[in-house]
């Protein structure tokens, strides 16, 4: 046996050896060198002195030295370290020599921090894959995060992002082909989305002082090249760090990978790897010790629940009817399987850096199979799917919203695992992932809630054949079986939490806007029916209200932006009904704000029908819950069936989706960052210390008794909804609607009230059978409760109320239920309950009405509202007569003339009541009109003839009442003809009184008959004449009537006032504006003689002026009434700053002729006190007791007792005969205005406003939100462009924007027109829009509607020329609701209530005389909106993608602007001379942009193969150079996709060439849809193009036409390792027009399309020889034989040899 034990231990022991010798120690050099800078930095010879003997430890052979290491030492060395400042300075000749040597057999080399500096950069970067650049790079110390985007490198596996101080480096040169490990945030503002948010990234980094989110860089790279690999650590500033276990770690992994090392972590210790690398100082805390970062409420206790591994990014939580804990884990968020739009190591949204392939979203249960209260064991239910968000338990399965679709995932099998899968509904909005549907909830009544973001889409069953509409902000709701979707509620903004309580209280977060815990009072089916004016479904309980978290940001990655202060990102929706709680937390509110790392809670009361909301008594500044880990970001909170609250900690460095300071976004709308996480995720307990014990109930086997038990007797809320919802699958129909009767039979029996268990289950039942009730099945009698619902309706909710007196309505007790609903309308004291009454009554508001006649007082807004849904007016009128309520009779006989249309029959008793009313004194004069209009036989003619002589006489009778001498005037103007036209004869009277006038003229504004006006207009008086003006010219006719006076001399124009001319002239009905204008003279006497002295001054004006003189003149003679800037007194007049943009010939107008068109805000009036005393002046200021006047003299308070009259004048107080300042004065003066802004014309729109802004413009009209809702108004500058906001009380036609048809059929929007002309006068090279918003804009419609067309503008210049620039959807234009950031406009600022409005510009290809400019609609659903727009006589400084979408044939000189810098776009080859040698063809490549190392392959690879072939060829990236030079080659070779490039001149320049039958070959990345605003590059010389590729590998080139030129003597067949190009793919993606092409070559089957792609081809041009080639990555293609001999005969063939 000894032998035995002796013989194994010799054995084992040779085995330990055989594995730890198997390979022979890693030979490592370190090159250090003397210790710099300040203490701990840089200190190279303690690196050297503790790193040898650690890596000798650790099994490696170690040994190092301050000089470069000697050949013979190099030939000893795997691995060299260059640790020292400027390592890269290796002399050139013998180290250079030998090192050049190492790196061919295959040494590698190890970079850190400074020794990556070299003199000689260009050479050293192609050593080590970058390098620092003398004149370029700098540095920062200090703080820093490190960022790492590859987790599938070997080197950075496990490790997690993390905090230190050191230093980084940022602009340096590297190379494209490194593989970048990590990146860092730099203090560089560039990266900006747009010129707004350049801006704002100079002021946040402070001109590039401090570190931001605009700009990420690399910090630590691989690079393999030949025979031998490179690893560069940036970080290493600090000697301390190098202790730091995890970036010691780091650096042991990459020496390792440098020397090939098989397993990187032969050098590290276990205890250095795996969660050592994922737990670390700076970064992750462990799950375990997490707790310790969070202060809890000191009533609470909090303990872990589930984390990572186990679980990954929960973002929803649910416990089953068996108590699992179920979730929803989303690590595929934000991105999704979308294609990143930067370079792959920036942006780490996507879970994994590849597209093709299954989501890895998941919904699973959760098991703690030891007890100990910590899940530990994890069951997959459905796996597979993508940006899942949430779910609930439905039959066999769940309902999940993944959008755009809601699914059912089903267990067929009873294995616990979904084996079916099930679309629902689909077309949900995706535009924004944290903007989507989320938060199932199931709703009392069996629909399933949910609340939704603003990405808006359009829903749709999974056929299409069923459309339920958009899905908004608020709360949607759905049928768990597919055949209904609606919106619940809706509150604009972006959504994210919701609850039902057990009494069917819907509640939900909504942090947006500003308002973030709403409580829905009446959903907008409800509304739909009817409501008062003005009333909303959701009320707000907690307005701007403060955060107090625990911790602070430094860092600008994690500061908050967005409602600074309050709820930026509040997420989650919890009302306690846990039952486990003392009782003052029954009901309390929970949230999370991710941004601020804390949990909110606020104690929620009754108030009225709705609530309200507050913080804890002596913890009113404090939180919840709140955290000093920044990791910490709770998203969802909910109470479980234990009674506990359960968060959900999304756990991640980053937390922001959208970014409004402008970075750069992905593909789902989020900000690119390299700090997104889809690994960890932690679920919290939140007990209460005194909290009762609730057993977690397994109902899966209760019987529907013992569940309708448990619906009465659990104190948990979340559990009693799960026995609701089992209840669904266990009881009929015909089961609840018998056991609903028996309870409430025990009420109606023995006439006592339910105890609450019943109650309890009562509501239950009830809820059961109406969610089971079949369509045509009548509400059950009793469920309606009929008995007293005029006593307790006021106590029901809205929403209960309205479906009670709805259900009520359709049994045998109509009559009943609508005696009961006026009683509580009349009681009701909040316009919600009033509101539910109208809706729920509308359908029966015949008897309503009538019933109301014999109803207390207190239901006329009810009546009102009803009557235009009443469908017999003969009804309503028979049973007015026979009623006595006579105010009641009067608004409905009122309210029949004014609302009806419709005639009906004169039958007799209908004749018969009528008679009967006008009998009747103080009805006569309701009645009358009614039977004017319906009496058309006359039956009733002799008691109209004496009604009608009986109020003439009233009216006549100046000893009457005025009031009774009112209602005679109204009802005589009711009737019409002859008897209006008599009353219209009081106006002229001197002895009427002023409130008989006006009344009469509001009666005849009213009934629309104002054209007896015109004939009494000279006789008002002018206060009068202003209102009598104000209603003539809402009507044309009358408008035309008063034209028609004013030419037959019959009114004097002048008594009308320059400011009303001016309103005819610009009336919106063209007629009318037309004949206005054709009698300019007429109505403006003076006119004429104006206009010949402005056109006189004029070109005077226009001329350069002297502004030093011009401040002086103004100064003496305009200072007294105007201010600009800092000089004058006070605002008389319009204050001028910023009115220099409406250049001087529009200015001269208004000093030459004052009264020509007078702002409202600035018309004079003549006040006369009763002392005698006149003033002249504006108001403004006024309220009930006084006003005050302001002129040149001052300001003067008026007490309004002491005024005997005011007169508006409508004239300015300017003086005439300004023009007596001589030509020379007003230049001047208008030279000292103008100022600055010459080069800006702001462009008068006022007659081509055609929307309101105070009105509902899109959907709806009475939706006074569906609208752009200014409310600034004005001269503004908006980014340095003056512009001029119209205030629609101020519009002459109360217009105030510029609307464009879209919408659907029956929509405000549908009837705008779908152009609209803009005269211009004035020479520009850009315009600037302000507007950029849109109805039914994207997000709405998501990815599809992205780049579609919103609008055309159309520029006509005076010389004959025109040109089109298409504006796009998603990226000019996004919806008017919410803030959604699209890449070609910016955020205007605070211009509107609600939503957005957006800025803009849009170079022309020349500066021009304009002659008009058209704006044309899309001819979509989309509804642009344009609120301003000014010229520029400069080109705007605009991003590439936003320069002119002109046509590429327009001419012009080559735009200004950046020629690199664009999104992943490599350095700019600088241009060098060109010199074509004679007698040759002449060959121009051009080249440049990202992806691709386009000077290495493309400008020398290709360019020396063409000149072996004997053509002359020159390479350039310069897009001035490529845009001259084309007119002097032969044939062109196109690879670039930079961005910059496709200014106007290199556009004109190609085309051109093309034009002229020059060649073309478009090349690799050349033939991909590289210019979104350049369609025509692909459809006339592409041919079309490619949108993706498979990633490179090996694939077949097949010739299709081999006995082509182009295809001499190449292989018929041949294989490539590149990228395989779909090109044209997808036909239906293919713009119509697109030229048609020959294939000639195409590749084997691609692995996302299973088909062949054209490879090479031919583009059918009319003059152009054009070849398409997609092959072209790298070296791989380059090289090969095949490939140099296409390119070789597409040049022949294209250059026609």
């Amino acid at each position: 046996m000894k032998r035995f034990l002796l013989s194994l231990a010799l054995a084992l022991s040779c085995v330990v050896l055989q594995s730890s010798f198997a390979a022979e120690p890693l030979r490592v050099f370190i090159r250090s060198g003397p210790k710099s800078h300040g203490p701990g930095a840089h200190d190279h010879p303690s690196f050297l002195r503790d790193w040898v003997p650690l890596l000798n430890e650790r099994g490696a052979k170690a040994t190092g030295g301050d000089a470069f290491p000697t050949k013979e030492q190099l030939d000893a060395t795997d691995v060299l370290i260059l640790h020292l400042d400027s390592g890269g300075d290796i002399k050139i000749g013998q180290e250079r020599k030998d090192l050049m040597e190492f790196l061919q057999r295959g040494g590698g080399i190890v970079t850190i921090h400074a020794a990556s500096v070299s003199k000689d950069h260009d050479w050293f970067k192609g050593i080590i894959g970058g390098s620092w650049h003398h004149g370029q790079t700098k540095w920062r110390e200090g703080p820093m995060h490190l960022y790492f985007t590859d987790h599938d490198n070997l080197i950075t596996k496990d490790v997690s992002n993390f905090a230190m101080d050191d230093e980084i480096y940022y602009d340096m040169d590297v190379l494209p082909e490194c593989r970048i490990l990590a990146g860092a945030y730099t203090p560089k503002p560039s990266g900006a989305r747009n010129e707004k948010a350049a801006k704002r990234a100079t002021e946040i980094t402070k001109g590039g002082k401090e570190v931001s989110i605009y700009d990420i860089q690399p910090q630590m790279w691989t690079y393999e090249k030949d025979n031998y690999r490179s690893f560069v650590s940036i970080p290493g500033h600090y000697y301390a760090n190098f202790s730091r276990p995890n970036f010691r770690a780091l650096l042991l992994r990459g020496i390792a990978w440098a020397g090939k090392r098989s397993n990187v972590d032969e050098l590290c210790k276990p205890e250095e790897l795996g969660d050592n690398l994922r737990y670390v100082e700076g970064g992750p805390t462990r799950p375990e010790k997490a707790a310790e970062k969070l202060e809890v409420h000191p009533e609470f206790d909090i303990s872990l629940v589930a984390a990572e591994p186990l679980i990954n990014k929960v973002m929803n939580v649910d416990w089953d009817e068996k108590g699992r804990l179920w979730v929803c884990e989303t690590p595929e968020y934000p991105n999704g399987r979308r294609e990143l739009n930067v370079e792959k190591w920036k942006d780490s949204g996507s879970w994994v850096k590849k597209y093709d392939r299954d989501p890895i979203d998941r919904i699973s249960w959760l098991e703690d199979t030891n007890g100990d209260g910590v899940m530990d064991k994890k069951h997959v239910f459905a796996d597979k799917l993508e940006l899942v968000t949430s779910f609930c338990f439905y039959k066999k399965g769940v309902i999940a919203c993944a959008a755009p679709d809601i699914w059912y995932l089903e267990d067929t099998d009873g294995d616990e695992v979904a084996d079916k899968r099930t679309v629902l509904y689909t077309g949900l909005g995706t535009g924004d992932t944290h903007a989507v549907i989320n938060n199932l909830r199931w709703g009392l009544d069996g629909w399933v809630y949910a609340t939704h973001g603003y990405s808006a889409g359009h829903v749709t069953s999974p056929d299409g054949k069923k459309d339920f509409g958009t899905d908004g902000s608020g709360v949607v709701r759905f049928k768990p079986d597919g055949s209904a979707f609606e919106q619940y509620a809706s509150r604009g903004g972006n959504t994210w939490g919701l609850d039902i309580t057990s009494d069917g209280q819907v509640f939900f977060t909504q942090p947006t806007s500003g308002n973030h815990f709403l409580h829905v009072v009446l959903p907008e089916y409800v509304l739909a029916k009817g409501k008062l004016p003005g009333v909303m479904g959701t009320n707000g309980m907690l307005p701007k209200e403060p955060t107090y978290p625990l911790m602070t940001w430094p860092e600008q990655a994690y500061v908050q932006i967005d409602q600074v202060g309050s709820y930026t990102a509040a997420a989650g929706c919890a009302i306690y009904e846990g039952g486990a709680w003392p009782k003052k937390w029954n009901y309390s509110y929970f949230c999370t704000e991710p941004t601020l790392n804390i949990v909110s809670h606020f104690f929620v009361e009754k108030d009225g029908v709705t609530y309200k909301a507050h913080r804890e008594a002596g913890r009113e500044k404090t939180e919840f819950i709140r955290s000093k880990d920044l990791w910490f970001r709770p998203i969802e909170n909910r109470v479980g069936p234990d009674g506990a609250l359960y968060v959900v900690d999304f756990y991640n460095q980053a937390v922001i989706h959208n970014d409004t300071r402008g970075p750069v976004h992905g593909p789902a709308n989020a900000a690119v960052r390299p700090d997104r996480d889809h690994y960890f995720g932690r679920i919290w307990k939140v007990q209460h210390k005194e909290a009762k014990k609730i057993a977690v109930a397994d109902l899966s086997q209760k019987s529907t008794d013992q569940l309708l038990d448990f619906v009465g007797t659990s104190p948990n809320g979340p559990a009693r909804q799960t026995a609701l919802r089992l209840l669904d699958s266990k009881l009929t129909y015909d089961e609840a609607k018998t056991r609903v009767a028996g309870l409430i039979s025990k009420v109606n029996a023995s006439n006592r009230v339910l105890t609450p268990q019943e109650e309890a289950q009562r509501i239950a039942l009830a809820r059961v059978e109406h969610a089971l009730r079949p369509s045509d099945e009548k509400p059950l009698e009793q469920d309606v409760l009929i008995d007293g619902l005029g006593t307790f309706g006021t106590k029901l909710s809205p929403e209960d109320l309205y479906q009670t007196i709805e259900a009520g309505l359709k049994t045998s007790g109509a009559s009943k239920v609508v005696a009961e609903a006026l009683k509580v309308f009349a009681s009701a004291t909040n316009d919600w309950t009033r509101s539910a009454v109208i809706a729920a009554t509308a359908d029966h508001a015949e008897e309503v009405i009538t019933e109301a006649l014999a109803a207390p007082a207190g239901v006329e807004q009810l009546v009102n509202a009803l009557i235009p849904s009443a469908r017999s007016a003969e009804t309503l009128v028979v049973a007015c007569a026979n009623s006595k309520a006579d105010a009641l009779k009067i608004i409905i006989l009122q309210g029949l003339a004014q609302q009806l249309n419709d005639v009906p029959a004169l039958t007799p008793e209908l004749t018969a009541s009528l008679k009967k009313l006008l009998a009747q004194p103080g009805l006569a004069a309701a009645a009358l009109p009614l039977v004017v209009k319906w009496d058309k036989a006359g039956a009733l003619a002799a008691e109209v003839k004496a009604q009608i002589a009986s109020l003439t006489s009233k009216l006549e009778d100046k000893g009457a009442a005025i009031a009774d001498r009112i209602t005679a005037a109204k009802a005589l103007v009711g009737i019409g003809g002859d008897a209006s036209r008599q009353v219209a004869g009081v106006l002229s009277r001197t002895d009427s009184p002023n409130a008989l006038q006006a009344a009469i003229i509001t009666a005849m504004d009213e009934k629309g008959s104002v054209t007896d006006l015109v004939a009494n207009l000279n006789g008002l008086k002018p206060e009068l004449r202003t209102q009598a003006f104000d209603a003539i010219l809402k009507r044309p006719e009358a408008s035309l009537a008063l034209l028609g006076a004013i030419q037959n001399g019959k009114i004097d124009p002048k008594e009308i006032g320059p400011g009303n001319i001016a309103r005819l002239r610009t009336h919106p009905n063209k007629q009318v504006a037309k004949q206005a204008n054709a009698m300019i003279d007429k109505l403006s006497p003076n006119a004429k003689a104006k206009n010949e002295l402005i056109a006189q001054l004029t070109p005077e004006v226009e001329k350069p002026g002297d502004a030093v003189k011009g401040k002086a003149m103004f100064t003496a003679a305009c200072a007294v009434c105007h201010k600009l800037g800092d000089v004058g007194l006070r605002d008389v007049g319009p204050q001028l700053t910023g009115m220099g943009a409406h250049g001087p010939a529009e200015l001269l107008v208004h000093i030459v002729d004052p009264n020509r068109e007078v702002d409202p805000s600035f018309w004079a009036w003549n006040i006369t006190t009763k002392k005698g005393e006149t003033l002249a002046g504006v108001i403004i200021t006024e309220n009930q007791a006084s006003l005050t006047l302001r002129n040149q003299g001052g300001d003067f308070e008026i007490k309004k007792a002491d005024i005997a009259t005011r007169e508006n004048t409508r004239r300015s107080l300017m003086p005439e005969g300004l023009e007596g300042l001589g030509a020379e004065n007003i230049r001047d003066i208008l030279a000292f205005i103008c100022g600055g802004e010459q080069k800006f014309r702001v462009v008068d729109l006022r007659t081509a406003y055609n929307a309101d802004s105070r009105s509902g413009i899109f959907a709806k009209e009475d939706s006074k939100d569906e609208t752009v809702t200014l409310h600034k108004f004005g001269n503004v500058t908006v980014h340095g462009v003056p512009f001029f906001v119209m205030d629609p009380e101020k519009s002459q036609t109360g217009a105030s924007l510029i609307a464009l048809k879209g919408g659907g059929k029956g929509t405000p929007a549908a009837n705008f027109p779908e152009k609209v002309e803009i005269a211009m006068n004035t020479t520009a090279a850009s315009l600037h829009f302000l507007g950029g918003v849109a109805g039914w804009g994207w997000p709405f419609g998501g990815d599809k509607a992205r780049g579609q067309p919103a609008m055309t503008v159309h520029v006509d210049y005076a010389d004959g020329d025109k040109e089109s620039i298409v504006l796009k959807n998603g990226e000019h234009f996004a919806d008017y609701i919410g803030k959604a950031e699209v890449p070609l406009s910016d955020d205007a600022g605070d211009f509107t209530r609600r939503g957005q409005l957006r800025c803009f510009a849009i170079n022309l290809k020349k500066k021009g005389a304009l002659k008009k400019i058209t704006l044309e609609t899309s001819g979509s659903i989309v509804t642009p909106c344009t609120v301003a727009i000014t010229a520029s006589t400069e080109p705007a400084k605009v991003e590439a993608a936003a320069k002119p979408k002109a046509n590429a044939q327009a001419g012009g000189a080559a735009e200004a602007g950046p020629k690199e810098g664009g999104k992943g776009d490599g350095p700019l080859v600088a241009a060098t001379p060109v010199q074509w040698e004679a007698g040759k063809t002449k060959v121009l490549v051009i080249g440049g942009g990202s992806s691709h190392n386009f000077a290495k392959f493309f400008g020398e690879t290709d360019v020396a193969t063409l000149k072996s072939a004997g053509f002359t060829v020159h390479y350039t990236e310069d897009r001035d150079q490529a845009a001259a030079e084309l007119a002097n080659a032969d044939v062109a070779v196109i690879s670039v996709n930079r961005k910059f490039f496709d200014t106007a001149a290199y556009r004109k320049a190609l085309f051109d060439f093309a034009a002229a039958g020059k060649g073309i070959i478009m090349l690799h990345p050349g033939t991909w849809y590289g210019f979104g605003g350049w369609p025509e590059l692909n459809a006339q010389i592409v041919g079309g193009g490619a949108r993706g590729h498979d990633k490179i590998h090996p694939f077949d080139v097949k010739a299709v036409k081999a006995e082509h030129a182009i295809m001499a003597g190449v292989p018929a067949s041949f294989t490539v390792e590149d990228e395989l190009y779909y090109v044209n793919a997808e036909p239906d993606k293919i713009p119509a027009g697109t030229a048609k092409i020959t294939v000639l070559a195409e590749t084997s089957p691609s692995d996302k399309y299973k088909a062949s792609h054209p490879s090479v081809w031919i583009t059918e041009h009319p003059k152009a020889r054009v070849v398409g080639i997609a092959l072209g990555h790298d070296a791989r293609v380059h090289d090969l034989k095949p490939y140099q001999q296409i390119l070789t005969n597409a040049v022949k063939w294209a250059g026609g040899k």
